[in-house]
């Protein structure tokens, strides 16, 4: 006879539930989609006018919103192993 699904060593039962964390992540991950798509093209737009500082600009964008995710995906591991 087999152990249920819940007995199994693969299954992993989280020790609190983020609904809060989870919200703020689908917002963050919406928001990333959207600034990252204007950075882009505004990159585009000053790449192709040779407009440098624009360039670095929206450069800095694209790593504001790595670490927006690297930081809520952070909370978010914290919160479901540590909360």
């Amino acid at each position: 006879m087999r152990r249920p699904w819940r007995h199994t060593r693969t299954y992993h039962e989280w020790v609190s539930l983020t609904p809060v964390v989870d919200a703020l992540a689908a917002v963050v991950a919406v928001a990333s989609v959207v600034v990252g798509t204007h950075a882009g093209l505004f990159l585009l737009l000053a790449l192709e006018s040779g407009d440098e500082a624009a360039a670095i600009d929206c450069g800095k964008f694209f790593v504001a919103i790595a670490i927006a995710n690297g930081l809520v995906d952070l909370l978010r591991h914290w919160r479901r192993h540590h909360g």
